[in-house]
């Protein structure tokens, strides 16, 4: 749901969102960055395992960011799956 919601937020919250996931990915070491954007591209076709250890290397990574801008990204999360939300329902009337 955030990855479609993500498309209603503004370009400029977009921004800031693809900003702090850049970061945070940078502090994984090197194979495991690898290995998470080696899942990213797979897609729907990544496999449970890959999508299971896509999701731990992505919680790692965000512990990298301070407390403030995980604040500011999980903000800009929540409110990408509230507007995904919102268009569903009102697509449902």
């Amino acid at each position: 749901m955030s990855r479609e919601g993500r498309k209603l937020l503004s370009a400029e919250e977009q921004k800031e969102m693809d900003k702090l996931y850049a970061e945070a990915l940078q502090g994984l070491p090197p194979q495991e960055r690898e290995a998470f954007v080696s899942v990213s591209q797979k897609g729907a076709t990544a496999s449970a395992r890959e999508l299971s250890e896509s999701t731990e290397l992505i919680q790692k990574a965000l512990q990298s960011l301070s407390h403030e801008k995980q604040t500011h990204l999980f903000g800009l999360i929540e409110k990408a799956v509230r507007l995904q939300y919102e268009k569903e329902q009102s697509g449902k009337q």
